[in-house]
């Protein structure tokens, strides 16, 4: 099929020019009133189709009022050279008609009314066209050309992509493959405007239907205008298009799970592709606009299943062992918020029923039952829209129900290559059937011997001899299958040593063992090979790499000269960071090493403190060593000392008689000059009136010559100083300074 970006051929390049000129030129007079579309095609006969474009318009968008007389143009391609263009008719009985998910007494109150809550129209437009041959590669083109209409501007309230009123045009694709076979494009059962509320885990789908009987795919993609992709705002992106704590999208059924955390208005764009025995026939893209609304607090309805029989479910996927008679659950409607449900079913499977009791109700009760012996392996998908009352804005789910019919599991087992003296056979489990992905547990008798995660349908493992059993299942329990086989054992060989032996230097090291296989004979030899007697014990003297060499024999199987590593590695080396030197009393020693990954420090006296930083340090009080074990990261370990001896009492004031605080840099605040360690101190300042104008405990703070943010005059101040040394020492000192600036 053809690609992501899809470009007219170089017939049209002139056409294109004059396009992206219009395209531009009109963006700016046709915008901001789009919020979402689909593009579809329907078979009319033989190569004939009907072509129809959906848009749901924005009433407060700039251009809405053009959309009921727009004729929108459809180019068609066979891959990317341009065959021809179809304008399409508004089908008047199907437009201009108000979606806006709001409760029906609050319709008035929307944008399309002159409202203040957000309104949503629906337009669509149709044409048939022959394709003039069959081909793979069939694509059908919403250039965003309205014709008469201008442009398909995307509404400006659109909060995930850049410049969306400015030129972003919306353009969509919708892909044919009708070699083998004509096709029909799913429809869609629900709106692309979905409103919800902000901090509510909310579910929405867009209830596809396929008339074709064709497998769905489903995919998020990138959003597009007439150059490729649109430029998504950050931290956006079309796989993360939603400001939301939870955000998930199931590929099987189209679900989206989220729990928006921000008013918003997000575009999201989805691809539906379908496959027919495994070949990709068509493909369409809709664009979508969740609202996201601050100002509301709506739960939306929730569902559960229960009472299930002849499946296993995982949420909303259950899963039928192919050939099981009946498949039969219910499905438990509810609103915490009390408010009456309407649960609205579509795409049922054609042989199955879907019986409603209760609806309309606070408590809708759902009764599903299908017959499924004879029903074919695959996936079948049916919906359920789950909407409240609640005003002013209605609250709807449509959740997905998926059912997966899976063939039984099948299982054998093959010896790719025998034990063969090498303890383990290595073999092959082939698997197929099931679920995706498979779970296989591997026993020996009551113990597990391994798990495996299985998607493509080969394991391959090594399995010592044994009588094993193959436990098959998936995370929903469906058809399990348990398989027997035994892996015959024809002999072992000895292991080959192939790890060293780790020392530290100077450890104690004792003669090499090796785990040898009973009534086995071992040889050992020198680095040179020469045969010595007995296991060697390794020297730890001297750091390096030690070799040595074994052989083993075990009946028909041996091993020679494995090479047998000794690594001696040397202790770190460790460095105290802080030097041993003449401190003051009750000095802060900050204690610091390198050598090593991990540090354990001792002292002798003084005791050790963290800082909130993880810094260590200890307050100097007395003579005293310090000592650091530290391990490297061979897990070696040495220690160093450091000490302190001359430790000095350094208890000295010294008081300058004038400063000058003009923001010179140079002598611009008072402060006593100290020397040593303070247990208390309190430098006061006052004026000549006696009033305090400064005052600090902090030894290293001085007076700027200002009060309350002021300068205070030139003149002569007075100072009063209380303090006491960690010695003990108490001073008090009265005196006067000088403010000169």
């Amino acid at each position: 099929m053809a690609s992501e970006y899809y470009i007219p051929n170089p017939k049209m390049r002139r056409s294109v020019i004059v396009l992206i000129i219009l395209l531009v030129c009109a963006s700016r007079i046709y915008a901001s009133h789009i919020f979402g579309g689909e593009l579809l095609y329907t078979h009319d006969s033989l190569n004939s189709y009907k072509i129809t474009l959906t848009l749901y318009g924005d009433c407060k968008g700039a251009s809405f009022p053009n959309l009921p007389g727009s004729v929108p143009r459809i180019l068609i391609q066979n891959g990317n050279v341009f065959v021809d263009s179809v304008l399409l008719n508004i089908e008047t009985a199907n437009s201009n008609i108000e979606v806006s998910p709001v409760c029906p007494s609050q319709l008035d109150s929307t944008t399309c009314h002159g409202g203040k809550l957000p309104g949503v129209k629906k337009f669509v437009y149709s044409n048939h066209f022959i394709l003039p041959f069959a081909s793979s590669n069939w694509q059908f083109i919403f250039d965003g050309n309205m014709e008469a209409g201008g442009f398909a501007g995307r509404s400006s309230a659109i909060t995930n992509i850049y410049n969306p009123s400015g030129t972003s045009i919306m353009y969509l694709v919708a892909t044919l493959n009708n070699i083998s076979a004509p096709n029909n494009s799913p429809y869609y059962t629900t709106i692309p405007t979905p409103f919800y509320c902000v901090n509510i885990t909310q579910q929405y789908n867009q209830g596809c239907n396929d008339i074709d009987g064709d497998s769905l795919s489903y995919s998020l993609t990138s959003a597009l205008d007439g150059s490729g992709k649109v430029s998504y705002t950050f931290p956006y992106s079309d796989s993360t298009p939603m400001s939301a704590d939870t955000f998930s999208f199931n590929y099987l059924n189209g679900q989206l799970i989220f729990k928006a955390n921000a008013a918003q208005d997000a575009l999201i764009v989805t691809r539906v592709s379908e496959y027919r025995h495994g070949v990709l026939v068509g493909t369409s893209m809709r664009e979508m606009t969740f609202v996201i609304l601050s100002n509301c607090n709506t739960t939306p309805p929730l569902a559960n299943i229960y009472s299930i029989t002849g499946g296993n479910n995982k949420g909303n996927t259950i899963t039928v062992c192919q050939g099981i008679s009946d498949l039969d659950f219910k499905i438990s409607a509810y609103d915490s918020s009390i408010d009456t449900i309407i649960a609205t079913p579509v795409s049922v499977p054609g042989s199955a029923t879907l019986n409603i009791a209760n609806n309309n109700t606070t408590n809708p009760q759902l009764d599903f039952s299908w017959h499924t012996a004879a029903i074919p392996t695959g996936v079948y998908n049916f919906f359920v829209t789950y909407k409240n009352n609640h005003c002013p804005l209605s609250s709807t789910q449509t959740i997905a129900y998926t059912i997966i019919i899976v063939p039984p599991y099948t299982a054998s087992a093959t010896v790719l290559a025998p034990t063969q003296c090498l303890h383990q056979a290595y073999v092959q489990l082939n698997i197929a059937g099931g679920v995706l992905p498979r779970t296989v547990i591997l026993k020996e008798g009551a113990l597990t011997v391994k798990t495996y995660i299985d998607s493509v349908g080969i394991i391959r493992d090594s399995l010592a001899a044994g009588a094993y059993t193959a436990i098959i299942n998936n995370d929903n329990g469906t058809c399990p299958v348990y398989y027997s086989f035994v892996i015959p054992d024809s002999g072992l060989l000895p292991q080959p040593y192939t790890h060293p032996l780790v020392y530290c230097r100077y450890n104690t090291s004792s003669p090499i063992q090796l785990n040898i296989i009973d009534s086995s004979t071992v040889q050992w030899y020198d680095a040179n090979k020469t045969p010595i007697m007995h296991a060697p014990t390794p020297s730890t003297i001297n750091p390096g790499i030690f070799i040595w060499y074994v052989s083993e024999h075990y009946k028909t199987c041996s091993i020679f000269f494995d090479t047998v590593a000794v690594m001696v590695h040397d202790l770190p080396a460790i460095t105290i960071l802080n030097k041993e030197a003449t401190a003051c009393y009750g000095d802060k020693i900050y204690l610091d090493a390198t050598g090593g990954i991990k540090y354990k420090w001792e002292t002798t006296s003084n005791k050790i403190v963290t800082e909130k930083d993880g810094r260590l340090f200890s307050l100097l009080i007395d003579t005293v060593t310090y000592t650091v074990v530290a391990t490297d990261e061979n897990n070696c370990v040495d220690s160093a000392s450091s000490s302190y001896s001359d430790i000095q009492k350094c208890c000295l004031f010294s008081y300058p008689n004038a400063f000058t605080p003009n923001g010179d840099g140079r002598n611009d605040r008072f402060r006593v000059i100290t020397y040593g360690n303070m247990e208390n101190y309190e430098l006061s300042i006052y004026d000549r009136w006696g009033q305090r104008v400064f005052t600090t405990t902090d030894p290293y703070t001085g007076w700027d010559g200002n009060y309350h943010g002021q300068p205070c005059e030139i003149g002569t101040y007075f100072y009063l100083l209380r303090a006491t040394c960690l010695t003990g020492h108490y001073e008090e000192q009265k005196g006067d300074i000088t403010l000169i600036r």
